[in-house]
């Protein structure tokens, strides 16, 4: 073992089970991987498999929601009241224990149509772009006879899923207040006067009664985990604090064996380049100690190099370590992390384009880092082995024209990459001044170290040109030379008052202090935000109706 992350490394018995390490994959799947197939397609297989040969000890299947109905319950996406289509799950799960990981499987719980834990309480879930969707206050208070019902139906459902499919756990979303079990957990949203709502122990009573009834009919040995909000948002009179979530920790003992303690609030549970490296850390920490440790801890968000997990682990702030981005943006990270050669890990450049996309291209998500995240299953037979070895010229030493350089060298070709500027990195380069954009400095440092690592020629100051190129007799050349701003057919934009934001970006000292951006698009605010953090007077100019149109519904907010 890599004795630099002895705790990240190291197994952990949780109950009857044991953990091959401390690394979990997080619910996260991949949004329109397939069409409307009721079960999970080969590219949602291939996923969760490769998470587990890249050596996630746990993950968590996504992708089922259960409506309660009198009698018969409804389950969207994946119906699994068909064989067939829990066959295909079977499958999946057995693809993950090829690799000795144990699966949990998601499926939402929500209550019928036109109740809520409370009526009356608003139940906001926010569409991509600062749109209020499904915002209600008109709905009813669930009966107890309602809910207990519904228990029963859902954890018959669980363990199908057990029987069936073969799952060693199930996972209960209940952050946030958005979920119905983290609606119970919550002041905010939980009004009852019943045996439901009014106290501490009342508001756990029915996410308890759910996790005991699947204990019940699971066994002991099957897997109850929970993800809750380490607090309420601040500024929230009455909302939950750190000593009411701890004290839900010590109700769980016995009934749940792993709690995942998360953000208040959705979106900045996922950071972004504008938070620090794992911003939730400390809040994970404090429950912890309050709650004397009786349940295992589980550590997320933003966990995308192992010595942040490793610090966290080693300072006793969490017992686990829960990621999401990490499995996507490194297929091998973990079988670097053994080999130790840590230093060839791709950053996470915290984009979120496999979260949700941008409501400008909403049906594309994709990893800035890993081009082929998703279609890994696809390659071997799109892509056949080079038949000879041939001399390429690779023109730009950005990142493309790096990564497209590092993908021929690995292919076996002999490549130069030509730079016209002193050093590599192109327009990664000009972001060098920007503390919020730490994430892609990390991916510029990475790149120009994994090209300096393989046997690529690189001829900085040197702008190719044509007859440079023909003269050296390459049999292709790849022209990676960036974008070139959009110039708007306005009077006067070629004057000396007029910057482009890579410019602005790189020398804001030549900028005066009253400023007018045309274009509030990501590019656009980012670079607002950049200059008024300066002190300086910034009006942004944008013809559509949202400003950051462009941008993840995460960073949007």
């Amino acid at each position: 073992m890599n004795t630099r992350y002895e705790h990240l490394l190291s197994p952990i018995q949780i109950g009857s089970r044991i953990l091959k390490n401390r690394m979990i994959s997080t619910p996260s799947g991949m949004h329109f991987n397939r069409a409307s197939e009721p079960f999970p397609t080969d590219t949602l297989k291939a996923y969760y498999e490769g998470k587990a040969r890249n050596g996630a000890a746990m993950m968590t299947v996504n992708g089922m929601s259960m409506f309660y109905e009198p009698g018969r319950p409804h389950v969207s996406d994946y119906d699994i009241l068909d064989d067939h289509n829990r066959q295909a799950l079977a499958d999946l799960v057995d693809g993950i224990h090829l690799y000795s990981a144990l699966a949990t499987v998601n499926m939402h719980l929500e209550l019928p149509k036109g109740y809520d834990v409370s009526g009356g309480v608003p139940n906001q879930w926010l569409a991509p772009h600062g749109i209020e969707w499904g915002t209600r206050n008109d709905l009813q208070t669930a009966t107890i006879e309602m809910l207990e019902a519904y228990a029963e139906q859902y954890t018959d459902l669980i363990a199908l899923m057990k029987q069936d499919c073969g799952f060693d756990g199930a996972f209960l979303h209940m952050a946030y207040r958005m979920m119905p079990l983290g609606r119970f957990l919550s002041p905010l949203t939980n009004k009852r006067t019943d045996k439901y709502g009014g106290s501490l122990e009342n508001q756990f009573r029915y996410p308890k009664l759910v996790a005991d009834l699947i204990k019940k009919k699971c066994g002991k040995d099957f897997m109850v985990e929970a993800t809750i909000s380490g607090c309420d948002p601040a500024g929230e009179p009455g909302g939950l604090t750190t000593d009411d979530v701890a004290e839900y920790v010590k109700m769980a003992q016995g009934s749940f064996d792993i709690i995942q303690i998360k953000a208040p609030e959705l979106d900045p549970a996922h950071p972004i380049q504008f938070h620090t490296r794992t911003p939730w850390i400390d809040l994970v920490a404090e429950v912890k100690e309050k709650s004397g440790g009786v349940v295992p801890i589980m550590a997320v968000g933003g966990f995308s190099h192992p010595d942040d997990a490793e610090a966290a682990l080693a300072a006793g702030k969490a017992d686990l370590i829960g990621m999401a981005r990490s499995w996507i943006s490194n297929p091998d990270w973990v079988k670097l992390m053994y080999e130790g050669r840590t230093e060839d890990i791709v950053p996470c450049l915290r984009c979120n384009k496999c979260h949700r996309s941008s409501e400008a291209d909403p049906l594309k998500p994709v990893c800035s880092v890993n081009p082929v995240w998703g279609i890994e299953h696809k390659l071997p037979r799109l892509i056949k082995k080079p038949e000879r070895v041939k001399k390429l010229a690779v023109v730009g030493g950005g990142p493309a024209g790096m990564r497209t350089a590092m993908m021929l060298a690995d292919r076996g070709h002999r490549v130069t990459l030509y730079e016209a500027e002193s050093v590599l990195g192109g327009q990664l380069e000009c972001t060098s001044k920007v503390e919020f954009k730490w994430p892609l400095q990390d991916y510029k440092r990475w790149l120009i170290a994994q090209v300096e690592k393989r046997p690529i020629e690189v001829r900085l100051n040197t702008r190719a040109t044509k007859a440079m190129l023909e003269e050296a007799g390459y049999e292709e050349v790849f022209l990676c030379v960036g974008a070139e701003p959009s110039v708007p057919p306005i009077p006067g934009a070629d004057g000396p008052r007029v910057s482009f934001a890579m410019d602005s970006f790189a020398h804001p000292e030549t900028l005066g202090n009253r400023i007018v951006i045309i274009g509030g698009g990501e590019i656009g605010m980012e670079l607002a935000i950049y200059l008024a953090r300066m002190g300086k007077e910034v009006t942004v100019l944008e013809m559509r109706r949202l400003l950051a149109m462009d941008s993840t519904p995460i960073h949007y907010y």
